[in-house]
């Protein structure tokens, strides 16, 4: 799957889709635009925009397009944080731990999660024999 790159308002519409499944210009501008002051006309072109990316796709019905989310929110958040990384710290991964470390309140629990990411990361590296 290619990455789509996706702006703040975008994930909010992206965001409605991936809970409803499938909404309408009317039901994004209900969800999104009322909030944000965007005109339905507004909302539509944004959605336009997001099928030219290939994040979204429609069906008509009636005279409506139903809009699709064809990315998963995983997805999103993969090609947020690989652009996050690539722009503010390139090859430098440690640097990038170290920071989400030291500006995010992280439990007990959720340490030790990272720690069985990290030695499951290990496991596979040894395995395929980079290590």
């Amino acid at each position: 799957m290619k990455e789509v790159r996706l702006t703040e308002l975008q994930l909010e519409i992206m965001a409605v889709l991936w809970k409803k499944g499938s909404a309408t210009v009317t039901d994004v501008h209900a969800a999104v635009g009322v909030k944000r002051g965007l005109a339905p006309a507004t909302v539509a072109t944004l959605l336009r925009r997001l099928e030219k990316k290939g994040a979204v796709a429609h069906e008509t019905e009636g005279r409506q397009f139903v809009y699709r989310a064809l990315i998963t929110s995983a997805a999103a958040r993969r090609s947020m944080l690989s652009e996050v990384a690539e722009r503010l710290l390139p090859a430098d991964v440690p640097a990038l731990i170290n920071q989400l470390l030291a500006s995010h309140k992280i439990g007990a629990e959720e340490l030790e999660q990272v720690k069985k990411l990290i030695e499951a990361k290990e496991r596979e590296e040894r395995k395929a024999g980079r290590k």
